[in-house]
């Protein structure tokens, strides 16, 4: 069984599958020529991390999505700097849900 090669997650999201496709007669020699599909990988990306990679029957390799989005946030990290902290103040904490029954029923009504 194939883990998330970053975080080692077994739930994967199977994205679509890589084949290579040929034509062939029917029956060796004889016959009318076919379509011959041979699965050679599979495109997935984690459950949990949302990591995109590919599988393949030697191995496993990073999707070129992945690697052009894991280059664009490095670009960004230099550009920007890291990201401020932000401070919570306890002003802005959220006061906890009321608990309020809800009404009874109007009894003129009719049950349908």
């Amino acid at each position: 069984m194939t883990c998330c090669p970053r975080c080692s997650c077994l739930e994967l999201r199977v994205h679509g599958s890589r084949a290579h496709v040929g034509f062939a007669r029917r029956w060796g020699f004889f016959g009318r020529w076919v379509p011959k599909v041979r699965g050679v990988a599979i495109d997935v990306s984690c459950g949990d991390c949302l990591f995109a990679f590919v599988i393949r029957e030697h191995g496993v390799t990073e999707a070129p999505l992945q690697t052009a989005h894991d280059q664009l946030q490095r670009a960004q990290a230099a550009v920007n700097g890291p990201a401020p902290a932000r401070k919570v103040l306890e002003d802005e904490a959220v006061p906890p849900p009321r608990n309020v029954a809800r009404p009874a029923p109007d009894p003129r009504v009719k049950a349908r």
